[in-house]
């Protein structure tokens, strides 16, 4: 029987120097996330990716897609 692990995530980010963003993570379809000076990253389903904390970045889609994101609640995103 496969093991389930708990983890207390605001602990983790304590012992990150520098804690992300948010995390992105692809359900269903495809998206191209485009980063400032980086290259852009393709997230297929089943993949997730973690922005780090003062990087610019914009999520677009490639097809119709089902993403899941987290993002600090003080966030103040300005996309659509």
């Amino acid at each position: 029987m496969a093991m389930i692990s708990k983890i207390d995530l605001e602990d983790r980010l304590r012992e990150i120097d520098k804690p992300p963003v948010g995390w992105i993570n692809v359900y269903k379809g495809s998206i191209i996330i485009q980063l400032k000076d980086h290259p852009d990253i393709i997230l297929h389903e089943g993949e997730i990716a973690v922005v780090p904390r003062g990087m610019e970045h914009c999520p677009k889609a490639l097809e119709p897609s089902h993403v899941l994101m987290f993002e600090p609640y003080a966030l103040k995103s300005r996309g659509d």
